[in-house]
């Protein structure tokens, strides 16, 4: 008897095939995981901004006026450490956040990092703790 002989691999055929199925999956896979993760980004913010509010109204009603930015560059203990040192100029998940303090009022933004990559919203947070959103514009 004769004993026949197989090749261990692949043809032409076969392999083009396996790479045009794993190409179909990732053109369909890649682009649904980078809008998870915008989503992601942006619940972050609105979360984070909504802490920063809590906290905010929590020091005026423990004081009757919300934080003021240069008194709080002058004596940092007066405030709450945190809206200072963490966040105010800081990139937290794709999102910059920039305060705008005062006695009578505030103004916390988040806006993305990259517009269209690591969101596509801009949050802004004013008294009483009001959250407005608007879309952001690529440069």
């Amino acid at each position: 008897m004769k004993r026949l002989k197989y090749l261990c691999g692949f043809t032409l055929i076969e392999i083009i095939i396996v790479v045009s199925i794993i190409s179909l999956i990732a053109a369909i896979a890649i682009p649904n995981l980078l809008r998870a993760r915008i989503t992601a980004n942006e619940s972050v913010a609105k979360t984070t901004l909504n802490s920063i509010g809590k906290a905010l109204e929590m020091y005026y009603s423990l004081n009757s006026s919300y934080p003021n930015a240069e008194a709080a560059l002058l004596s940092p203990n007066s405030n709450p450490p945190y809206l200072f040192t963490s966040y105010d100029g800081q990139t937290v998940s794709g999102y910059q956040y920039a305060y705008q303090l005062g006695g009578a009022n505030y103004r916390v933004v988040a806006s993305p990092q990259n517009c269209g990559v690591t969101g596509n919203k801009v949050f802004t947070l004013q008294q009483n703790n009001v959250i407005s959103e608007a879309q952001c514009v690529p440069p």
